[in-house]
């Protein structure tokens, strides 16, 4: 599994919640929004500029800004970015 921040995951990848940074301006919206260590998520597609980002979690389609995004911390799935499943 290939480590990184949710805000670099291209359309199609899917990835683990490894961390949240806590302490940041996003980290309580973020559990709000129902996006906890340990879920799968699911990056859909970027808009025209990258921002925001529109993802799949827990069978909800939510759009996060990239300044959000990058205090979340993901492991890539090693079978990503092939499949149109769950989209």
């Amino acid at each position: 599994m290939k480590n990184l921040r949710l805000c670099d995951m291209k359309p199609k990848d899917k990835a683990i919640i490894k961390a949240i940074e806590s302490g940041s301006s996003a980290s309580k919206r973020m559990k709000d929004m129902g996006i906890y260590i340990g879920e799968e998520i699911c990056c859909l597609f970027n808009s025209p500029f990258s921002d925001p980002t529109a993802y799949r979690i827990n069978g909800i389609t939510i759009a996060l800004r990239r300044s959000d995004c990058a205090n979340v911390f993901v492991s890539l799935c090693e079978k990503s970015g092939g499949t149109d499943e769950g989209v």
